[in-house]
C-alpha cells in the first residue's frame, strides 16, 4: 500500500537537516520505499509505499520514526519527536465531565479489541483551517466539514481511523449502540448515499430496534452522519479483528482507507493516543468541549511475550558476526526491549506496535540486517552449493493432461513449501539423517527438503477441513530432493500426489486412468506399490479415512508411450454377460479381476460394474477371431465361479 507523507507534516515528528532527497535515499535503502518525491501545493511529498506487515509505519508518525532510525544509522543527525510538536497525545491530560449520558454499549461479538467513546458538547461547524485543508489535499483526501476533516486528518497522522457520529441522531435511535454480527439481507446506506445489504457474519452497530447504524473499521452510515446541523459529536474508535474487517470490505467493495488499515491489525494500544489527539484538535478547531466521560472498554489487552535471540543464528543468517552491543543497540533504536540473557543470547520484547510482525527469531534477525544495512552484507555467504544433476527431458504434454484430468474429477490444485517440519519429515518414512536439512531454516517449520508430498497434502486437508464439502479431493504436481553421496549426486524429482476422501477403488480408478494417458497398465502389490514392468513408481493406499497415491513421475516419464500399441482388432463380435457374487470384506477387487483374466485366453476383458452392500456385479467379455458359442463359454464360467469361491466371493444366482 502507499501512503503520502508531504514534507513540513513529517518534520513536526522528525527534526533533521537533510534535505527530502538525502531522506527519500536512505530510508528506501533499509525501510519504506520511497517511490518518487512530488511537488504539490509547493511542497514536497513523498510517496512511499509501505509493505502490508508494517501497518505501524503507515502513517506520518510511523514513517518518522523509521526514518529517524535509519537517518542515524547513515551517520545523520536526526531525532524521532514522538509527541510531535506542541501536540497532545495523553488522553489523561482530559478529563471527562458527567453531563450527557454515553450510548449504552452492547458487545454480542468478540470482534471487537478495543472501544473508545466520548460526546462532544457545543460543536461549533467552522471551516477547515488552511493548513489543515492543504494538507488533507496533498495526501488526496477531499475536504468537508471540520469534524469530519479532523477524524480523517488524524487518522492519516497516527494510523488508528477514528470516527464521528451525531450523538443526537444516535439517541433519537434508542440510545444504544449493539455491536453484533449480521444476520443476512440487512439493508444500509453508507455516507456516500449507496445501498448494500449484508451477507451475514460481518460486524455491524444496530440501534435498539435493529437498525444498521455504523459498518465498523469502514465506512459510517448515513442515518449518524455529520452534518451541516449538528451541535453534539459521539467521537468514537473501535479495534476490530483485521480478518472480520479484510473479509466485509471485500464483500462489500468497500475501499476505505480506514478499512485498508485495519484489516492489518492496527495496534489497540494506539487509540488513546489517537483520541486524545482528537480531542485537542476538536476542542481548539471546534470550540467544542467534553459533554461525557471517556469510555475506555478494553477487554482483554495482549501480553507481548519476549523473544529469544541467538547471536550465532545472526551469523548463519546474515554472514556477518555482530555482538551484543550492536544487536541491542539496533533493535533499541526501533523501539525493542531488549535484556541479556548470557554471552550468546538477548531477550527481546517488540513494542506494541510491532506484536503482530514480530514473532519469531528470524524477524528479529531480519531487522538487524536492514539496519545494519543490506548492501553492508558480504556478497558471498561461503555456502556450499548444490549441483543438481542433469534432468532428462520432460513430458510436459503428459503432465498437463494429467493435471487436466485430476481438475475434471472435482480435485483441486494446491501448493506447499518444498520444506517441511521435522514432524512431515518423519511421516514420510526413513531416516533422518538420510535427508537434506537446512543450515538456516527460516523456522521449526521449514526445515528438511520433502522426500514425499503426501505428508503435506495430509497437512494442508486438516487446516481447511471446514472448506472441503465441495471437492473430490487436492493434488500437487511438484519436486522432491534426495541426497547422493556427494553434492553433485543430489537428486531432484519431479512427483505427483492425490488425497481424496472417496473410497479406494475410486482413487484407484483414477489412477488407472492416469496411467492410460501414457498408455501403460500398473501392478498394485497388497503393500500398496505401484509397478510397471517389476519396476516401482509409486503408492497407493489409505490413512485417517483418506485415500492417497503418490507417483514418480521421472520413473513414469522413462516407460510412458507416446501412442498407443496397435493391436489386430477381432473380426468376431465379443460376448458380454454380468455375473453378480457376494464378497467378503477386505478382498481386493483389482486383483480379483487379474485372476479372473488369467482363467483363459477367450477372456478378453472384465470390468466392475456395480456394488450394492457387499454385492458385486463384474462385466464379462469373451471374444475370438470366429462367434463364440455357449458350450465353449459356459467352461470359462465355470472356472470363474469357482475361483471366486475359493477367493471367498459367493455367486448369486444359479449357473444353467
Amino acid at each position: 500500500m502507499n501512503i503520502l507523507i508531504p514534507d513540513s507534516w513529517l518534520r513536526e515528528y522528525l527534526q533533521t537537516d537533510a534535505d527530502a532527497e538525502t531522506i527519500a535515499r536512505e530510508v528506501s535503502l533499509s525501510g519504506p520505499s520511497v517511490e518518487r518525491i512530488e511537488q504539490i501545493e509547493g511542497e514536497s511529498v513523498y510517496d512511499v509505499e509501505i509493505t502490508t506487515n508494517r501497518v505501524d509505519s503507515a502513517c506520518i508518525r510511523g514513517f518518522a520514526r523509521e526514518a529517524a532510525v535509519i537517518l542515524q544509522v547513515a551517520g545523520i543527525a536526526a531525532t524521532f519527536k514522538p509527541a510531535g510538536e506542541e501536540k497532545s497525545l495523553s488522553l489523561e491530560k482530559f478529563s471527562g465531565v458527567e453531563k450527557l449520558p454515553l450510548p449504552e454499549v452492547k458487545m454480542e461479538t468478540e470482534s471487537v479489541k478495543r472501544i473508545l467513546a466520548v460526546v462532544l458538547d457545543q460543536v461549533q461547524d467552522v471551516p477547515t483551517p488552511p493548513w489543515m485543508a492543504k494538507r488533507l489535499r496533498q495526501i488526496g483526501e477531499n475536504v468537508h466539514s471540520s469534524v469530519i476533516d479532523i477524524t480523517n486528518y488524524i487518522t492519516h497522522e497516527l494510523g488508528h481511523p477514528c470516527h464521528a457520529f451525531d450523538y443526537d441522531k444516535v439517541m433519537a435511535l434508542g440510545g444504544q449502540i449493539i455491536i453484533k454480527n449480521a444476520q443476512p439481507g440487512q439493508e444500509f446506506v453508507t455516507l456516500d448515499g449507496e445501498t448494500h445489504r449484508t451477507f451475514g457474519g460481518e460486524v455491524v452497530f444496530t440501534s435498539q430496534n435493529g437498525e444498521i447504524i455504523d459498518l465498523p473499521a469502514i465506512k459510517g452510515t448515513l442515518n449518524t452522519a455529520i452534518d451541516e446541523k449538528t451541535k453534539r459529536v459521539l467521537f468514537w474508535l473501535e479495534n476490530m479483528d483485521a480478518m472480520t474487517v479484510r473479509q466485509a470490505s471485500m464483500r462489500h467493495a468497500i475501499r476505505t482507507w480506514a478499512a485498508i488499515l485495519n484489516e492489518k491489525n492496527v495496534d489497540p494500544a494506539l487509540a488513546s493516543e489517537t483520541m486524545a489527539r482528537g480531542l485537542q484538535l476538536l476542542t481548539t478547531i471546534c470550540q467544542t468541549q467534553l459533554g461525557s466521560m471517556i469510555l475506555d472498554r478494553w477487554p482483554a489487552e495482549k501480553a507481548i511475550s519476549a523473544i529469544n535471540l541467538r547471536l550465532s543464528r545472526i551469523k548463519d543468517y546474515l554472514g556477518v558476526s555482530l555482538d551484543a552491543v550492536k544487536v541491542r543497540e539496533i533493535l533499541t533504536s526501533l523501539g525493542f526491549a531488549v535484556e541479556q540473557i548470557d554471552e550468546q543470547t538477548l531477550s527481546v520484547t517488540p513494542p506494541s506496535f510491532r506484536q503482530v510482525d514480530i514473532t519469531a527469531e528470524v524477524d528479529l534477525i531480519e531487522e538487524v540486517a536492514r539496519l545494519y544495512g543490506y548492501h553492508n552484507l558480504p556478497g558471498n555467504l561461503d555456502f556450499s552449493s548444490v549441483a543438481l544433476p542433469f534432468q532428462p527431458e520432460m513430458n510436459f504434454a503428459l503432465e498437463r493432461k494429467m493435471v487436466h484430468f485430476l481438475a475434471g474429477k472435482g480435485l483441486s490444485e494446491v501448493y506447499t513449501y518444498s520444506m517441511v517440519s521435522e514432524k512431515l519429515a518423519t511421516a514420510e518414512g526413513g531416516a533422518l539423517e538420510q535427508k537434506l536439512k537446512l543450515s538456516n531454516p527460516l523456522n521449526d517449520d521449514l526445515v528438511y527438503l520433502r522426500q514425499k508430498l503426501v505428508p503435506s497434502l495430509e497437512q494442508i486437508w486438516q487446516q481447511n477441513e471446514q472448506k472441503t464439502d465441495h471437492i473430490s479431493g487436492i493434488f500437487e504436481l511438484a519436486k522432491v530432493y534426495f541426497p547422493g553421496k556427494t553434492d553433485e549426486q543430489t537428486q531432484e524429482k519431479v512427483h505427483l500426489a492425490v488425497l481424496s476422501p472417496r473410497p479406494l477403488r475410486q482413487v484407484r480408478a483414477w489412477l488407472d486412468q492416469l496411467l492410460h494417458l501414457a498408455y501403460l497398465q500398473a501392478d498394485v502389490d497388497a503393500a500398496g506399490a505401484i509397478t510397471i514392468a517389476e519396476q516401482k513408481i509409486g503408492e497407493i493406499g489409505v490413512f485417517d479415512e483418506k485415500t492417497y497415491f503418490e507417483l514418480d513421475l521421472h520413473a513414469l516419464n522413462q516407460l510412458a508411450r507416446r501412442y498407443p500399441r496397435y493391436q489386430m482388432l477381432k473380426t468376431a463380435p465379443p460376448v458380454k454377460e454380468d455375473l453378480t457374487f457376494k464378497l467378503k470384506n477386505g478382498l481386493n477387487v483389482g486383483e480379483l479381476i487379474k485372476r479372473m483374466l488369467a482363467v483363459n485366453p477367450l477372456l478378453q476383458r472384465v470390468t466392475l460394474k456395480d456394488v450394492y452392500q457387499q454385492n458385486y456385479t463384474f462385466s464379462y467379455f469373451y471374444q475370438a477371431d470366429e462367434p463364440l458359442s455357449n458350450e465353449q463359454i459356459a467352461p470359462i464360467r465355470a472356472q470363474i465361479v469357482k475361483l471366486m469361491a475359493d477367493a471367498g466371493g459367493e455367486l448369486i444366482g444359479k449357473l444353467e
